[in-house]
């Protein structure tokens, strides 16, 4: 196996991976396809010491974990390409728990970087805790160490068109020298011509295309061989434009263009295949047209790669907004009354016309709703605007990852719950990275009631704040239906009038009655470890809420600094 600067990083895997109780677990090697990842697993394979199993993504979906689990080390291909719902993802974690406690080693190949895997945060985290390496695209030291392992007689014009060409991984370097493919010159032989490279791939193809060479000169073999393989390109739905208007010309310029063309033609099929796999709904339908018209026609391929990158990026963003919403959720469950109704309005106009632009609050206290009206605005703008772009973060997100990458041109529409947690969290500074983006397009940002709620309009322009108020009890009613689903409980109707007419505050002040009215049911030894840990952490959550500057919600707030706490006190 070579081993340069391409693939030096990737190749420490051979050692990790055969090292029994090693430190890096997983091992994660990823780069464009053709680029070398299969040689890496498969050197790990044949060193490793021990039970192994190399699984495709059909493989993986197909055999069992008893018989996955009966290996010490264990390598899956491709792992981006495994269909990421629930079964496939539970079997994943279900393995890598195993292994990792076990001491036994898993190697994973893909395409992508972890964070851009289309799993849950959970397997990409344990993705992350062991070690990443990375193929890179091949420069120019790399062809050269190639050219004098494999293609040594290979003449110096030749080297020189491969040097300058994108090839840019193996897979490519190879074949494009099997179109030009040279055999090393034997006795007697004339030295080494592209005419001579031409004749031998011909003499390659012929099994494959079987047929009569005309007689006549070696020049008029060889165009009549070229003749046939054209035939087939176009048949193909290639267009051979530039090819044709050689074909009867200097055999030079005939090879020249027929290497260049065959290069081509493996681009163009796998852009083919990329665009196979993107969100076809996110595509306008006179683009997809075109984009699939210039799919057979080498002279696009620069701005095909280029369209169908962006859609990738595209596709993968819907991919990931889709896991954060809460699809449970819809609007035919949702109760609309007096102190959400402007809220609830927005939301409808917003989605009836998704292409406005400015920054929205929409703001209200704990509990109240703003996360399920901004979960079922994602929703609305999801199934009904396939081809609007849009984010949707959690505040925990936001601080785990380098958001600004995402936030360019391409996205319309950007949705922030609880943003105020992330400016308690990260400062205000690292908001307005967000904020500097959000010119020329859609923002709505949930924020719990807070003094900067007030000045937000200080600082951001062209902004407006919605409010939501505090629930009323119909409204209540429906966040107490909620709660008890949540719980898996059925409270009598006796109970949840008491609780109901108990509550002050929205969903969390429903949350921490429902749980005191269950606490009823605990022993004594249960009801003083809870009262015990109620009181421990008492002092920290109410600083910390103090913090937030959040207006507390009567009820529990006189729980919590009450020394009669009330959980201790009923029961």
């Amino acid at each position: 196996m070579i081993i340069s600067n391409f693939n030096k990083e990737a190749a420490k895997a051979i050692q990790f991976a055969c090292e029994r109780k090693s430190e890096y677990n997983p091992i994660y090697i990823y780069g464009q396809r053709g680029s070398g990842k299969t040689e890496i697993i498969k050197e790990i394979f044949n060193k490793f010491k021990g039970k192994k199993m190399i699984l495709t993504p059909s493989e993986f979906c197909e055999k069992s974990i008893e018989d996955i689990n009966r290996n010490d080390l264990l390598i899956i291909e491709d792992i981006g390409l495994i269909r990421p719902n629930k079964e496939n993802e539970k079997k994943l974690i279900s393995l890598m728990n195993k292994f990792f406690e076990e001491g036994r080693q898993i190697v994973l190949t893909g395409v992508y970087e972890p964070d851009k895997l289309p799993f849950n945060e959970e397997i990409v985290n344990k993705i992350k805790r062991g070690i990443t390496l990375k193929i890179y695209p091949l420069d120019d030291e790399d062809k050269k160490l190639l050219f004098r392992n494999y293609a040594p007689d290979l003449d110096e014009g030749m080297q020189q068109n491969i040097l300058k060409s994108e090839v840019s991984t193996v897979k490519e370097f190879f074949g494009y020298l099997n179109n030009i493919r040279t055999y090393k010159k034997k006795e007697g032989e004339k030295p080494l011509t592209q005419s001579n490279v031409f004749k031998e791939f011909i003499k390659e193809i012929e099994n494959d295309m079987p047929e009569t060479l005309k007689k006549g000169s070696v020049e008029e073999e060889l165009r009549e061989e070229y003749r046939a393989k054209l035939y087939v390109w176009k048949m193909k739905g290639f267009r051979c434009d530039r090819v044709e208007s050689v074909i009867d010309g200097n055999i030079e310029d005939i090879t020249r263009e027929f290497v260049t063309f065959t290069t081509n033609v493996q681009r163009l099929i796998e852009l083919q295949r990329r665009y196979g796999s993107i969100d076809q709904s996110i595509i306008p339908k006179e683009e997809k047209s075109q984009i699939e018209e210039r799919l057979f026609n080498p002279e696009d391929i620069p701005e095909l790669e280029e369209t169908i990158a962006r859609y990738e990026l595209l596709s993968e963003i819907r991919r990931n907004v889709a896991k954060y919403i809460n699809w449970d959720k819809s609007f035919d469950d949702y109760v609309v009354s007096e102190p959400n109704k402007e809220a609830y309005d927005f939301v409808i106009d917003i989605i009836d016309n998704p292409r406005q632009k400015g920054v929205y609050l929409i703001e209200g206290c704990m509990g109240c709703g703003k996360t399920e009206i901004v979960n079922l605005l994602a929703q609305g703008l999801f199934k009904m605007y396939p081809d609007v772009t849009f984010l949707f973060y959690k505040f925990e997100y936001l601080i785990s990852r380098d958001y600004p990458e995402y936030i360019s041109e391409n996205i319309d529409v950007i949705l922030i719950d609880d943003v105020d947690m992330f400016i308690n969290k990260s400062g205000w500074e690292k908001f307005e990275s967000i904020i500097n983006r959000c010119s020329n397009r859609l923002c709505i940002f949930t924020l719990t009631k807070y003094p900067r709620a007030e000045k937000f309009n200080e600082y951001v322009d062209n902004s407006r704040i919605v409010k939501i108020r505090k629930p009323d009890r119909r409204i209540l009613k429906k966040m107490l239906e909620d709660v008890e689903n949540i719980k898996g409980i059925d409270l009598t109707l006796e109970t949840e009038k008491d609780i109901l007419d108990k509550a002050k505050g929205g969903f969390y002040d429903l949350e921490a009655l429902v749980s005191l009215q269950l606490s009823k049911g605990l022993s004594r030894e249960e009801t003083t470890d809870l009262r015990e840990k109620s009181i421990k952490n008492r002092p920290e959550a109410i600083d910390k809420l103090k913090r937030r500057g959040h207006e507390l919600i009567d009820g529990i707030a006189q729980e919590f600094q009450d020394d009669d706490f009330r959980l201790g006190k009923e029961i």
